[in-house]
């Protein structure tokens, strides 16, 4: 038997071992790679605040959980998913690489994103001038470029006696004068100069197809807003800012109302809700406060009242009177009127309650229909003297004659007085419709139709009243404008749809 060597024997045996291993344990895979590497982004280059999209691999769809940085500066990530991450180019970068950290790894961009200065903020509006008049509105555009693009425009006024602004740029006149209106984005300004002319503002009625009474009326500037359907008269009107208060009597089938608007929505119902008779005659409007005179039935006589803020001030003792204007001045509260004495009616004014009865030198009957104060305090009233239909227009100063208009030679009533730089003023109609412009008891002008409410502005006379045409027997709401001279510059006809309408109050400013 051939003997095998030892030496070979160990060698075959370790070879056999090792062919063993071979098969039953196989080599280990390589490890996965799960740190994030950034592949590009876009864009490039762009000013602070600029949105740029990464991407790249194994990012973390948890936006919190990446930390992107441009430089050494770091920003929040927008929207994120493993292979796309969105963020903003934060306030104090600089050119530079951009990094992505996740779960302590960092992976950094081969190029810089190169941060620019953003364009420079410009503004501009569509208009350099604006003319309005008083309660007019219109808006302003602003067009924004550059860095401030996105921002708000924040606006302003500089006289919100002329002009208002609010922040659409919407412009609303208040008053005559100038304002300039301005625009501001990031410190960057521009403006529009604004020219506000007066405004007419004008209450009265307008007859329906089915009502000869009238339709509550007003008018901005020559357009008709109407605030009831009808069966309305004496309308009276005051602007407060750019809301416009209204005073009427409104009749229906159950009471007789006396109605207080707020431009067109209903603001307060004075008096009894009953049929028993009451009008209000003037409005007046003071830092809020509403004050409205007229008279009111009470079952035995009528009263003469105002009313503030819906609370009642009766005027009279105890017999028949009517409260006919009224005017706060200096705090206090001043209304015209006529109250019956002993038979006949006598002309009066009231300071606070407290009554002067006028000093006119008459057998007749006396009624104040007006109020005036001016700067030095003086008290002017209009009015009449005389039996129906044969009256004489009467101007007053402190309770004193003043002007008989006309001498007695005229026959009217004089509704409306007001004083300028030392001249009165006063308006007369008469129960033929004849009207009469008056400056210091000197008729200067004479129409056919109404005069019933007037005030001065700028040099101006304005009369609001009615134009008759006795040819087609119609009847216009018109305002008539004069010069201080009392030369007619102009009848503005104000709309009634083709039917008759009057206009009894006016406010220019």
């Amino acid at each position: 038997m051939k003997k095998i060597p030892l030496q070979a024997s160990l060698t075959l045996l370790l070879c056999l071992f090792a062919f063993s291993c071979g098969k039953d344990e196989p080599n280990d895979p390589d490890p996965v790679d799960t740190s994030p590497s950034i592949t590009g982004f876009s864009p490039t280059s762009g000013p602070v605040g600029t949105s740029v999209t990464i991407n790249g691999t194994n990012f973390s769809a948890t936006a919190s959980d990446n930390t992107v940085k441009f430089g050494t500066v770091a920003t929040s990530v927008d929207n994120a998913s493993t292979t796309t991450l969105k963020v903003t180019v934060p306030e104090g970068a600089q050119t530079a690489k951009i990094s992505v950290t996740v779960g302590g790894e960092t992976a950094t961009s081969s190029n810089d994103f190169t941060v620019t200065n953003p364009d420079p903020t410009t503004i501009a509006l569509d208009q350099e001038t604006m003319e309005l008049k008083t309660l007019d509105t219109n808006q302003l555009t602003a067009t924004v470029t550059g860095a401030g693009a996105n921002e708000t425009v924040v606006w302003n006024s500089d006289n919100e006696e002329a002009a208002l602004v609010d922040q659409e740029g919407n412009v609303t006149a208040t008053g005559t004068g100038t304002a300039t209106i301005t625009a501001t984005v990031d410190e960057v300004t521009t403006s529009c100069a604004i020219t506000v002319n007066p405004g007419i503002i004008v209450g009265g009625t307008v007859e329906s197809d089915s009502d000869a009474i009238g339709v509550a009326s007003y008018w901005i500037n020559g357009t008709k807003i109407e605030l009831n359907d009808g069966n309305s008269e004496e309308v009276s009107l005051d602007v407060s800012g750019t809301d416009v208060y209204t005073t009427f009597v409104e009749y229906s089938v159950d009471a007789i109302y006396v109605r207080v608007m707020k431009n067109t929505a209903l603001h307060s119902t004075l008096g009894g809700m009953d049929n028993n008779y009451k009008t209000p005659y003037a409005i007046d409007v003071v830092d809020n406060d509403v004050y409205v005179c007229g008279f009111e039935y009470n079952g035995s006589f009528y009263d003469a009242k105002y009313w503030k803020n819906g609370d009642e001030i009766i005027l009279s003792d105890g017999s028949d009177a009517v409260s006919t204007d009224i005017e706060v001045h200096g705090g206090s509260v001043f209304v015209s009127g006529y109250q019956e004495i002993d038979g006949q009616y006598e002309a009066f004014y009231w300071k606070d309650g407290t009554p002067t009865q006028h000093n006119t030198m008459s057998d007749l009957g006396i009624s104040a229909w007006d109020i005036f104060i001016d700067d030095l305090g003086d008290i002017y009233t209009a009015g009449n003297e005389g039996a129906p239909n044969q009256n004489q227009p009467y101007v007053w100063k402190n309770g004193e004659e003043l002007y008989i208009l006309g001498n007695g030679d005229i026959e009217g009533t004089a509704y409306a007085v007001t004083v300028k730089n030392g001249n009165v003023f006063a308006v007369s109609e008469s129960a033929t419709k004849e009207c009469g412009l008056w400056i210091n008891g000197n008729m200067v002008s004479e129409w056919s139709g109404y005069a019933r409410a007037m005030t001065v502005l700028n040099g101006t006379i304005y009369v609001a009243g009615t134009k008759y045409d006795g040819n087609i027997n119609s009847y216009t709401p018109t305002v008539f404008t004069f010069d201080t001279s009392g030369n007619l510059i102009e009848e503005i006809s104000l709309p009634s749809d083709g039917s008759d309408g009057y206009a009894t109050s006016i406010v220019v400013k």
